[in-house]
């Protein structure tokens, strides 16, 4: 017990930051992403400070959504890994099935801070009036209950859930090619050699990268769905009404709005995330391993 919490405490420090991090570097290229989606036209009129509409709620969420995705997900990876034996922490099975357990379990967070983030990064009151995180929540509590503030949680998990395996299974891949561990992307079988995995900063971030450009493209089409469904102030909306409309106003390409800015925005965002995460996360365990003489 005293092992498991002296290495979840760790970690979820270094997620905190991690989280931290991201938000306050990449927030306004998701602005940029959120405001496309929506064909809303207030992105011509937007100075570069509007684009941190919504910082405050994404950095209150971020910190406990990502502590939790990221316990998960090594929580998972390990135990299912445990189970299939050596080298069963290679396996994409193990990726896959980890991936969507962070997933399910941290949209508690995601989806609330979606909702609440969105809303203010589209909409057209000032600053002031935008920052206050309370008067938001007000709004949607009184205009659609608690079950406002999980809006398209359902979407929510049919964008984030593909996204997640798809980035974790070629992540974890892209990193045991640039360990030398595997030859073959994407194999199911690994050499018996150690479960860790250790890589330079450089490493972590080209995985990173190169995982969170192919899933961020795979998982658009929903998240156009997914924001405007989360964004409206209709209480009831759905995605098949919001589906249609798009098909109707706007054809297929409607459904690839924000691809670019999406990617733009995903691909640092992750880079930031797992880089900082993973790096702190092998300083940790060094130290770890030095104090005990291992």
């Amino acid at each position: 017990m005293a092992d498991e919490q002296s290495s979840y405490i760790p970690g979820l420090i270094f997620s905190s930051v991690a989280a931290l991090a991201t938000r306050a570097v990449t927030h306004p290229l998701d602005t940029i992403k959120v405001l496309i989606q929506s064909d809303s036209l207030i992105l011509r009129t937007q100075s570069f400070r509007s684009l941190y509409r919504g910082l405050p709620v994404s950095a209150f969420f971020s910190i406990p959504a990502l502590s939790l995705y990221l316990h998960a997900y090594d929580s998972c990876k390990t135990e299912l890994g445990d189970l299939m034996g050596d080298g069963g922490s290679d396996s994409v099975y193990v990726h896959g099935s980890s991936a969507v357990v962070a997933e399910g379990l941290s949209a508690v967070f995601w989806t609330p801070m979606e909702v609440l983030k969105n809303r203010q990064q589209v909409s057209s009151r000032n600053l002031q009036q935008e920052s206050n995180i309370f008067r938001m929540v007000k709004e949607v509590y009184h205009g659609e209950g608690i079950r406002g503030f999980f809006k398209g949680y359902l979407l929510n998990l049919a964008v984030f859930v593909p996204y997640t395996v798809t980035y974790f299974v070629t992540y974890e891949q892209l990193k045991l090619v640039a360990s030398g561990r595997t030859r073959l992307p994407f194999s199911t079988a690994q050499e018996p050699e150690s479960e860790t995995v250790e890589l330079n900063f450089a490493s972590y971030a080209a995985s990173s990268a190169a995982a969170g450009a192919v899933a961020g493209a795979i998982s658009n089409v929903l998240d156009v769905v997914k924001t405007r469904v989360q964004i409206s102030r209709v209480d009831g909306v759905s995605a098949t009404s919001v589906i249609r409309n798009i098909y109707a106003t706007e054809g297929l390409a409607g459904f690839a709005r924000g691809m670019t800015a999406r990617i733009i925005w995903i691909t640092p965002s992750v880079v930031i995330s797992m880089s900082v995460y993973e790096v702190l996360k092998d300083w940790w365990r060094n130290r770890e391993q030095s104090q005990n003489g291992i």
